[in-house]
């Protein structure tokens, strides 16, 4: 799966069957670059019912009209990591339909999903919940002041109990 995802070209969907995967070691997306009419979809065969756990984190660097769909994220949090799901210096992607849910019991300050000099980007429809960590749930970096129609948009999403030092 994660060979395909490196290897994607324009118009691909990859779809994971539904299940749980122990994962660890991913590496960086780099450079997977879809276009307006031939985006890179990878998803899950059934939203929420991959379940992705392990000890990793996602990062998806200078990637252009790709979408992450449906997964649950239930993985520990990334060691040495200041985000556990990444999006860096890319434009016109996708994080949708998503659960993020991390194990992140170290109790270090981190952001589960953070997107950095990325225009463009769409989060829509996602549960985040139960954090228990210090950090935010979405953190954004943007260098300059967005023009519009070029900084993330989020929508429709649900954002459930930051509970860092309660427990």
């Amino acid at each position: 799966f994660f060979t395909a995802v490196k290897n994607a070209q324009p118009g691909d969907v990859i779809t994971l069957s539904n299940g749980e995967y122990d994962v660890k070691d991913v590496p960086p997306f780099k450079q997977r670059k879809g276009n307006a009419e031939n985006p890179i979809i990878v998803r899950a065969q059934e939203p929420g019912k991959v379940i992705l756990k392990g000890s990793t984190g996602y990062k998806f660097e200078e990637c252009t009209y790709f979408t992450w769909y449906g997964f649950h994220h239930a993985h520990k949090s990334a060691e040495g990591e200041s985000s556990n799901i990444s999006f860096k210096d890319g434009n016109n992607n996708r994080f949708a339909r998503c659960e993020v849910n991390l194990d992140d019991n170290d109790n270090s300050k981190k952001h589960w999903l953070r997107i950095s000099n990325c225009e463009a980007i769409k989060v829509d429809h996602c549960h985040f919940h139960h954090k228990k960590s210090e950090g935010q749930f979405c953190n954004v970096f943007m260098p300059g002041d967005n023009k519009p129609g070029k900084g993330p948009i989020f929508e429709y999403n649900y954002f459930e109990h930051q509970d860092f030092g309660e427990h």
